[in-house]
């Protein structure tokens, strides 16, 4: 399958959400590259995080991770906070401009700030926001959501929902090939609706 134009999307939704599966099931159908801002700031406390704790943050456990948390969020929290929003995707964009190919940034979190992460993500880059919402089904039929799990993401989730130019309502699926279909819907409102809303060589 073909897209005719570099694509940019962003991944937004609550922790276990199904972020990173959406993607995982999107690169087996379109040739897209995987980006993230959490990976610069993991880069940005690897050497530390070694150092003084024996945890390498791209290659440990949960618990590992879990140990080393708090440093993470703290660290991310205090760069943010010291330039408005934009440490962790000033570092980002280093890598990614000129945009030459098709990628996906799947921890879109924020819009606090004016030039934040959906702002960057949508007027910056020309990119599309996707929400991502999953439910498991009670014992009467009724949807069930994840709910934000902290306090940031309370905040953050309905401002980053609103601005969404698609949203993925998808159940939770042990079966993940169950869960192409909603792939498939995405990727005809891609071909369709988003492609007539941006001109191609916009």
């Amino acid at each position: 399958m073909s897209i005719e134009r570099n694509l940019v999307i962003g991944l937004g939704g609550y922790a276990g959400s199904g972020k990173d599966l959406f993607f995982s099931l999107l690169s087996q159908h379109i040739q897209i590259e995987r980006y993230a801002l959490a990976d610069e700031l993991k880069l940005d406390m690897r050497e530390e995080l070694m150092r003084n704790h024996d945890v390498d943050i791209f290659d440990c456990t949960k618990e590992e991770k879990d140990s080393v948390r708090h440093l993470l969020v703290s660290y991310g929290s205090e760069k943010r906070k010291n330039t408005n929003g934009r440490y962790w995707i000033d570092k980002l964009n280093e890598k990614l401009l000129p945009i030459t190919k098709d990628i996906c940034v799947t921890d879109i979190r924020y819009a606090n700030f004016n030039n934040d992460e959906a702002n960057w993500l949508k007027d910056e880059l020309g990119g599309m926001l996707v929400w991502v919402d999953q439910y498991n089904i009670d014992p009467f039929g009724g949807k069930i959501y994840n709910s934000a799990p902290n306090g940031e993401e309370a905040e953050n989730g309905p401002k980053l929902r609103e601005r969404a130019d698609y949203i993925v309502d998808w159940p939770y699926e042990s079966n993940k090939e169950n869960l192409n279909i909603y792939i498939d819907n995405f990727l005809e409102w891609l071909n369709t609706e988003w492609r007539e809303r941006i001109p191609i060589n916009s």
